[in-house]
């Protein structure tokens, strides 16, 4: 983000956004179908129960599918936060019923009557032109320059065989910056710390920080600030996503390796993250969240697709899986760490309903995600969900399960 020259001697004062959240409550056991007689009782009594909380804004699995109004509503409500298509295919379970609870008093009524039925919960929320070997270099110099830049300053690595913002064929490294401050100081700074980019004033933009979340929110070309406003995203598609924590710098032999896996998947691609700044200040088991201290930067694989290739997606995932696995000499280890927002169903799921696992069992079963995602705060998260949610009501296929066994003072302090 840039400031306008007039104003840089001005502080930047960014107010408080009361945001109305969308909040769904998604109801399982999921159906495949609508016309089994479990699916049509359970689908009787939520809706008594919930009509009889007084509680209207709730859609069910439709019965009958070739009616039009209410399969319309309740795949419009479904798909409307999805942003993976593969999970809107007729393959995959679809929640018993969709609740959008108005007041605090009608969500304690909806998990009531969730409870009363048996019902698990689910919450929803610069280019330059060169050779390979160029891009590796560049690549190799980022990963020394990225995290220790100053805390005003983020510059980010996208790499790719097809990236949008390439201007020629092939392999290609795009850089997003982000700098509180004016150009001539973001140009500056990158001349003496990163000068192989060749920065000059035309590739740097000022604008006031809501724009700058236009630019990094994805939204099309000439997308203005009002344009966030519509929550809908426009260009979905098929994708799959895993992701790493790099700790120390991954060798140019490295980069090459990585570079040469890209160019053999133009529909892939991998965004470097810096990590570095005020991250660096707090240690691992300060807050839930450890990737903080010690982190230089975060990969994230992605591989993206469209309906018309879907029919390759198992190809397109067998290649993102190999990728992440050649990338194991060059990443965190023991555990192998990964970033919770992504939730890559490869490191381990809970299955949707199961009642014959125990407690004890459930946890260690989570273990498999939870120490990758929180490493050593694990066990300070189960005795947290045994303490606050002991039965388990909000779950996902990758949460973390309370324990049956009691909960000593001394950790009730934690």
């Amino acid at each position: 983000m840039m400031k306008p020259e007039s104003e840089k001697n001005n502080s930047i004062i960014i107010p408080f956004l009361i945001v109305k959240f969308f909040l769904a409550l998604l109801l399982v056991p999921y159906c495949l179908s609508a016309s089994t007689a479990v699916a049509a009782a359970t689908d009787h009594m939520i809706t008594f129960c919930l009509t009889h909380h007084n509680i209207k804004n709730f859609t069910t699995f439709p019965g009958d599918l070739e009616s039009d109004d209410q399969p319309t509503a309740y795949f419009k409500l479904l798909n409307f936060s999805i942003q993976n298509l593969r999970f809107v295919e007729s393959t995959i379970p679809k929640p018993i019923a969709i609740i959008l609870p108005e007041t605090v008093d009608q969500l304690l009524h909806a998990l009531i009557c969730c409870r009363e039925g048996s019902l698990e919960i689910r919450v929803r929320s610069v280019s330059r032109p060169g050779t390979k070997s160029h891009v590796a270099e560049l690549v190799n110099k980022w990963q020394y320059v990225a995290p220790y830049l100053e805390d005003n300053f983020y510059l980010s690595c996208f790499v790719g065989a097809n990236l949008p913002e390439a201007i020629s064929p092939g392999i290609s490294a795009s850089f997003n910056g982000f700098y509180l401050g004016p150009r001539s100081k973001a140009i500056s700074i990158l001349k003496q710390v990163f000068p192989e980019l060749g920065i000059v004033e035309e590739d740097c933009k000022e604008m006031t920080w809501i724009e700058s979340v236009v630019f990094f929110s994805g939204l099309s070309n000439g997308s203005s600030v009002s344009d966030l406003k519509n929550r809908y995203l426009q260009d979905k598609g098929f994708f799959k996503a895993k992701s790493d924590y790099v700790r120390t710098p991954i060798s140019l032999m490295g980069i090459r390796a990585a570079l040469d896996t890209l160019e053999k998947e133009p529909k892939g691609h991998i965004i470097l993250d810096p990590y570095g700044g005020i991250m660096q200040n707090i240690s691992s088991d300060y807050i839930p969240f450890p990737h903080r201290r010690g982190n230089l930067f975060s990969i994230q694989y992605l591989v993206t697709w469209k309906e018309e290739d879907n029919n390759k997606s198992s190809q397109y995932i067998d290649w993102i899986r190999g990728f992440y696995n050649s990338m194991a000499p060059f990443v965190s280890s023991g555990p192998r760490a990964a970033f919770v927002n992504y939730m890559d169903f490869d490191l381990g799921v809970m299955k949707l309903v199961s009642t014959s696992v125990q407690p004890e069992d459930a946890v260690e079963i989570a273990r498999l995600w939870g120490e990758k995602y929180f490493l050593k705060n694990y066990d300070r998260l189960v005795r947290v969900k045994t303490l606050i949610d002991p039965n388990n009501v909000f779950r996902n296929q990758q949460g973390i399960p309370p324990n049956s066994r009691p909960v000593s003072k001394q950790r009730n302090k934690e």
